[in-house]
């Protein structure tokens, strides 16, 4: 896959938050769908990821991503992490918050 983030599309499903993560850093789960301009898409994809101290940015370098469906294969988790944190932002918003923790609580209704 080679496209850029303003080319993704991503549909959130649902999203998780581990507090006490990988040596006690807290990050995210989201699964989602997604599709590009060129057609290419996914379904069931999981992301993790790390947020700065102020709940409002995602740590793109700590962005990982994989095919539920074929978990083996290899997925740009910055390209993705920027498609993600825009699509949430936008969720947001329009939802009148600014952390991401309130952002998942968003997407629970």
């Amino acid at each position: 896959m080679q496209t850029a983030q303003n080319q993704i599309t991503i549909k959130p499903k649902n999203m998780g938050y581990q507090r006490n993560g990988v040596s006690g850093i807290p990050f995210y789960t989201l699964s989602f769908d997604w599709i590009d301009l060129e057609g290419d898409s996914g379904e069931n994809f999981v992301i993790t990821f790390e947020t700065d101290e102020t709940d409002e940015e995602i740590k793109l370098e700590s962005c990982r991503v994989i095919d539920t469906k074929n978990p083996f294969s290899a997925w740009r988790g910055d390209v993705f992490g920027q498609a993600v944190q825009s699509k949430l932002k936008e969720i947001g918003v329009e939802g009148m918050v600014g952390l991401y923790y309130d952002i998942k609580e968003l997407l629970k209704n």
